[in-house]
């Protein structure tokens, strides 16, 4: 039985310790998932703690390693399909923000990265969702193809096609590197 494997046996046995370890493995990849399915890296946090918990709660359900990243995949896409159901803006009182300090860089700086950001972002809301999945785990997660692969249920050569559509697609590694 491979490493996997066995932390998956000893966490659905109930050991916290060895699911820790599942949860390190498998968190930016999650975590990138939801930001491609949501757009907010802040609420795909929040959305792949969740869905760890409730993958906590139903482990002993998981049939094995192989079909570990599918089934927590699923529940991934379960917590993000409620938070958009439920999504509302948090709002605060305008006289409550009087006493806070700015932390933030000088305006040109703030100016030069929001352009960047709001380039890179349209970019990527211009692909397929399963482009941007794909490019969002490869590119900002930093997984490999085989790891982006197990966790979509796909094939490897599926992985890469979707990111040569993708960059094809955007221009955006051509023109950031000139």
């Amino acid at each position: 039985m491979n490493d996997f494997g066995l932390l998956l046996v000893r966490a659905k046995n109930g050991n916290q310790s060895p699911y820790g370890e599942i949860v390190q493995d498998f968190q930016d990849m999650a975590v990138g998932y939801v930001y491609a399915l949501l757009g907010d890296m802040y609420l795909a946090e929040d959305a792949a703690q969740e869905a760890f918990v409730e993958a906590w709660r139903y482990l002993p359900k998981v049939y094995g390693p192989a079909t570990f990243p599918g089934w927590l995949r699923a529940i991934i896409f379960k917590q993000c399909d409620r938070l958009t159901r439920r999504r509302r803006l948090e709002t605060v009182p305008l006289e409550n923000a009087e006493d806070v300090v700015s932390q933030a860089p000088d305006p040109v700086e703030q100016l030069a990265q929001q352009e960047v950001n709001t380039l890179v972002y349209r970019a990527i809301q211009s692909l397929t969702e399963k482009e941007r999945q794909a490019t969002l785990l490869f590119y900002i997660s930093d997984h490999s193809y085989q790891e982006i692969a197990g966790f979509l249920d796909i094939s490897v050569i599926t992985v890469k096609s979707r990111l040569h559509t993708a960059t094809s697609a955007t221009n955006f590694t051509s023109s950031t590197q000139s």
